[in-house]
């Protein structure tokens, strides 16, 4: 049963739940932006959150860690079933001055099945990176987060040929979500609801590929 779960989560899905998670993170931290001062600053250098995804081609959402180091250019992000198992999927260790993303697959409860070393893909988004992307400002908005209404200022902005709507609360700027629609058409779409986030500066352990995985590293292909 765990592996028939676990294979459904494609390399595919995971890189792409990467990206919108490193963005979403970014995103997250913009604690300053409001409706009366549209120009978002930068996030924190280090910075860890707790997010609950759901992807575009996936009816079941996952619960997702994610540690951002960019002072040492370097992110770990680690993805669980959310059915209260605690059965880990995946685990993505990118370190970008080495140019190295290590992927770690999982069979069953936190048993490593298998890990692969690849190159980095593209640069780590840097604290200034969201802004150059924000419209002129947000729009208020009222949405549904799981079962609770929820005021929130909402911006939409376009990156490449998609289209991505981010929400806060207007009063302690606190992130609610990001959804992510994907391509012109915008026929499907991934959504990030924040659980938890806190800027914090990392120990150099948690980088460890060795932490990450129990299984030999070995390059992919």
């Amino acid at each position: 049963w765990y592996q028939r779960r676990v294979d459904s989560y494609s390399t595919s899905k995971m890189a792409r739940l990467q990206v919108c998670v490193l963005l979403f993170a970014c995103l997250c931290f913009v604690a300053p932006v409001c409706s009366e001062s549209p120009t978002p600053p930068s996030f924190p250098p280090q910075f860890r959150a707790k997010l609950k995804a759901r992807i575009a081609g996936s009816n079941e959402p996952v619960l997702g860690f994610l540690h951002y180091d960019y002072p040492n250019r370097r992110t770990r992000e680690d993805y669980y079933l959310l059915d209260g198992s605690g059965t880990k999927l995946f685990s993505s260790l990118k370190k970008y001055n080495e140019y190295r993303h290590y992927m770690v697959f999982y069979k069953s409860k936190m048993t490593p099945r298998s890990c692969a070393i690849v190159p980095v893909d593209g640069d780590l988004p840097p604290p200034d990176f969201i802004p150059s992307h924000f419209p002129s400002g947000p729009i208020q908005a009222f949405v549904v987060v799981g079962t609770s209404n929820v005021t929130c200022s909402k911006w939409t902005f376009e990156y490449g040929d998609d289209t991505l709507e981010y929400c806060e609360t207007p009063d302690t700027k606190r992130p609610v979500y990001l959804e992510w629609f994907h391509g012109r058409a915008k026929k499907a779409s991934s959504r990030y609801d924040v659980i938890a986030f806190q800027e914090f500066s990392p120990e150099p352990v948690l980088f460890d590929e060795q932490i990450v995985s129990e299984v030999p590293c070995t390059p992919l292909g």
